[in-house]
């Protein structure tokens, strides 16, 4: 398998987990979900601090990259896209599902 195609399996696959992890946020408290234009198509990132290890970082930047790539492609040009941003504590850059139970998210409507 090439890299990329790797590459884009495993950034489909947190995508994914993203994706589970905001449809369990907005199904446990709906108010939250107040945040969000209707129909709007939402766009993942990812943020960690500064202090992460640069090679982790460099894969964040990735990523994130690769999310708003996706999201221009699959967007109609009329509709709008938020940026949710997952900041990530420390814990999530060794463990994901630690640092998601525990991430803050902001929400950018873009139009």
């Amino acid at each position: 398998m090439r890299e990329s195609e790797t590459r884009d399996r495993d950034f489909g696959d947190l995508l994914c987990v993203l994706g589970k992890d905001f449809d369990r946020r907005i199904a446990e408290d709906p108010s939250f979900s107040a945040r969000f234009p209707a129909g709007a198509h939402v766009i993942f990132q990812l943020a960690v601090s500064k202090n992460a290890d640069p090679k982790f970082r460099a894969k964040v930047k990735l990523f994130n990259r690769w999310a708003r790539d996706l999201a221009r492609k699959q967007s109609k040009q009329e509709e709008r896209c938020v940026i949710v941003t997952y900041r990530l504590p420390a814990i999530g850059q060794t463990d994901l599902a630690m640092g998601l139970s525990r991430a803050i998210i902001t929400c950018d409507s873009q139009a």
